[in-house]
């Protein structure tokens, strides 16, 4: 049970070096259950139910960076970005790839700004709005995630019971996603449908430059959740219609 521990946590370095560092990367395995409606899929041939639920299990699992830079940060794809260099503990970092999806989001803790780049098909779209403050409710509750302590928060976010695991070790109010706001990175979270873990932190002494994603139409997040809806609704009539994958 320890060997696979540290296989799933291996590269998580030292707290002193991130604490010192300009720029931070963090790699997240992320975990989606995605939900399809029963009574729909009921109705299409096994065949095609195969074809939907191994569709479903392939986008249920991906890695993700977070690059942070002062206050700024960006949520990404797992993708080769080069390696970078700890100048304190010699540790070599990163060669990445591509991930499953294409959705940035980027985060100015300062200004309180989130901007979204997220695609329908191959067409992208970019939401600018306010980052919206979360009420966390921290507890005494404590574990160990690799090398380091992480304490347990509470909020409701989006509508949904969400539980984040952060680590005062690293002076960072930055986190995956759409999480922040805790006296130290969030290494973790979990909420229903979905559960986000680190599997390595890296630093640099260097500053890496964080843009903001400027690709697509600008959209709100209510046109996009419509549009979003509108094409899952016409994949499944043409799974139903027996076109398939």
């Amino acid at each position: 049970m320890k060997k696979t521990f540290n296989v799933l946590l291996i590269g998580l370095i030292s707290v002193g070096a991130c604490a010192q560092s300009n720029s931070i990367v963090v790699s997240y395995n992320v975990s989606t259950r995605k939900q399809v409606e029963n009574e729909k899929l009921k109705s299409l041939s096994p065949e095609i139910q195969a074809a939907v639920k191994s569709q479903i299990a392939k986008m249920g699992a991906e890695r993700k960076n977070l690059t942070i830079s002062g206050a700024t940060s960006i949520y990404s794809p797992d993708r080769e970005i080069g390696d970078m260099e700890n100048s304190t503990s010699g540790v070599r970092v990163i060669t990445m790839k591509s991930g499953a999806s294409s959705e940035e989001i980027y985060k100015n803790t300062e200004h309180k700004k989130l901007v979204k780049q997220s695609a329908i098909s191959d067409k992208k779209f970019i939401i600018e709005e306010p980052l919206v403050k979360i009420n966390w409710t921290i507890t005494p509750r404590t574990k160990t995630l690799g090398e380091y302590t992480v304490q347990e928060a509470h909020a409701v976010i989006e509508g949904k019971e969400t539980t984040a695991w952060f680590t005062k070790s690293i002076n960072s109010n930055q986190g995956p996603d759409i999480y922040w706001g805790l006296p130290g990175l969030i290494l973790e979270v979990e909420s229903p449908g979905k559960h986000i873990v680190a599997g390595k932190v890296s630093s640099s002494a260097k500053t890496i430059a964080v843009a903001v994603p400027k690709q697509g139409k600008k959209i709100t997040q209510d046109e996009f959740n419509k549009l979003t809806e509108q094409k899952r609704k016409q994949l499944l009539d043409i799974y139903q219609n027996g076109a398939g994958l």
